[in-house]
């Protein structure tokens, strides 16, 4: 006899559902407000696309345009996405950006859940890891970058999954169909981000240990890889207007001439002390050690795929942390695999917990690493990291007739380098901004226009001792919040939180001081 279907009130009532609901929606409003985390996420893909497809006019473009060693495969569907929706009428430049970061994110949401899911359905502890999993500070952030980073270990996750499903299937046409397009997802997967090499090379450890006679089946992936390349390349060919193999330029520019290093180089154990401190102390220690744990899983491919990945970039002399992002975001998952499959670890680490001295302080920091987890969880889902990107948005939304704008040492729409947020900030007040390196001389025209605006960094006005230009009640800043916390620091302790900036009207400020 059939068990009849739950109805809806018992389904949106059970503990997985609401797990997920709450993730998803915490999710979305982090992708929303996120914007971007490092430079390279956006000038070399949304100012790359900018002036590929005259979006906006033509600006400096960073080093790796001139090289020809960036892939084009992102540049090109961030391009077509603009252009998609500027024809339905969605021109809003900052909701553009937003809606792909927020679709970004669900994508990968997907992905990670469904991996959990699928992987310890039948667990007693699956309701817990997908709080886990969706509220460890750093996967919605993550999650959501349309970065080089991220995109190519959503795509090389959702390749894997794909490849597990169909290698334990028979063979037939539509297997092998499946086998050739999940080539296709790592080819995409690698030109997204080159360094993903590392893991596939993992993953093809992992298929000569455990799947070593199912030599026709690695020959519809190696197709389907190759296929990619090949598409690959022409998209280069169009963004560059030339026949280059984009892979070779990076790594014969970054590693034979030295490049990278030339931008710092770190010690081989770098990763591993970023792994180690990811989450927040002590539960960070607690993840770190059950993590490491299940990279000796070999006959898992996110395990073996994860150890080359680490190893590869231990290699490399230069390090960033968004290198290791691709492990950071199945850190959780590799880490939950260890707690099933080593009961001895297991036994220990309750062992500690219940322990009649340790305990209770364990105890203690981990309920703080919880409390603190969550605060950053609900900051980074309501404030934007890059805050000179919210500042432009603020300014660019003010109405300016005639006024001029006069801006100290750097302009508003760029970066300390240089760097015009071109696309972002469309030129908008470009003609109104004029900037002055000269402190005196900056002072002696506000003092002639006393109705001039003007805008100025933090660090700028603290290095040249102009603080009381920060004080104004309606003055633009990116954040609120954010500002007031840097005022803070910047004033108890000489923190200074970079790339804080301010727009106000002089007269105000004049008044004030007066006052």
């Amino acid at each position: 006899m059939k068990q009849p279907k739950p109805t809806w009130h018992k389904r949106i009532s059970n503990p997985i559902f609401i797990s997920l609901l709450a993730g998803l929606i915490v999710q979305v409003f982090t992708a929303w407000n996120s914007f971007f985390y490092h430079s390279d996420e956006y000038f070399q893909i949304i100012e790359f696309a900018a002036h590929k497809y005259h979006i906006a006019p033509f600006s400096k473009l960073p080093w790796e345009f001139s090289a020809e060693i960036r892939p084009s495969l992102q540049v090109h569907f961030f391009g077509l996405f603009y252009k998609c929706l500027t024809l339905i009428g969605i021109k809003d430049r900052f909701f553009i950006v937003s809606l792909l970061s927020v679709l970004t994110g669900v994508a990968f949401f997907a992905v990670s859940n469904y991996l959990i899911i699928d992987k310890f359905k039948n667990k007693t502890f699956l309701v817990k890891l997908l709080w886990i999993n969706n509220f460890f500070w750093l996967m919605p952030y993550l999650r959501c970058r349309y970065s080089a980073e991220v995109l190519s270990a959503f795509l090389w996750v959702s390749g894997v999954i794909l490849l597990e499903k169909l290698l334990s299937q028979k063979a037939s046409f539509a297997n092998a169909l499946f086998l050739f397009l999940t080539g296709i997802i790592f080819s995409l997967s690698f030109y997204c981000r080159f360094q993903i090499i590392f893991a596939l090379t993992g993953l093809a450890v992992w298929f000569l240990i455990m799947h070593h006679t199912k030599w026709n089946k690695a020959f519809f992936v190696s197709l389907g890889f190759a296929a990619g390349i090949a598409f690959n390349f022409l998209l280069d060919k169009i963004y560059y207007g030339e026949w280059i193999f984009t892979p070779y330029r990076y790594f014969y520019t970054n590693i034979i001439e030295g490049k990278a290093s030339s931008f710092g180089t770190s010690p081989w154990w770098t990763y591993i002390v970023i792994l180690m401190i990811a989450g927040i102390p002590l539960a960070s220690l607690a993840l770190f050690v059950f993590f490491m744990r299940g990279l000796t899983l070999f006959k898992n491919p996110y395990a073996l795929g994860s150890l080359f990945f680490i190893i590869g970039h231990s290699i490399v002399p230069h390090k960033e942390e968004r290198f290791i992002f691709p492990v950071l975001l199945i850190m959780v998952y590799l880490a939950a695999e260890a707690y099933d499959k080593s009961p001895i670890l297991t036994a220990k680490a309750k062992a500690l917990w219940k322990h009649p001295s340790l305990g209770m302080f364990i105890r203690a920091a981990c309920y703080f690493s919880f409390i603190l987890n969550i605060i950053l969880v609900i900051l980074l889902s309501m404030e934007t990291y890059k805050q000179p990107l919210m500042f432009i948005k603020k300014f660019n939304n003010q109405s300016l007739k005639n006024e001029l704008v006069i801006s100290f040492r750097q302009h508003p729409y760029e970066t300390e380098s240089g760097l015009r947020y071109t696309f972002l900030s469309a030129n908008k007040y470009n003609d109104r901004i004029k900037v002055i390196d000269n402190k005196k001389s900056f002072i002696q025209i506000l003092n002639e226009h006393p109705d001039f605006k003007y805008c100025i960094l933090l660090a700028d006005a603290k290095q040249n001792k102009l603080d009381y230009l920060l004080q104004n009640k309606h003055a633009i800043v990116a954040s609120s919040l954010i500002w007031k916390v840097g005022g803070w620091l910047a004033t108890k302790y000489n923190i200074i939180i970079p790339d804080l900036w301010i727009c106000q009207t002089y007269s105000e400020v004049r008044q004030n001081k007066g006052n």
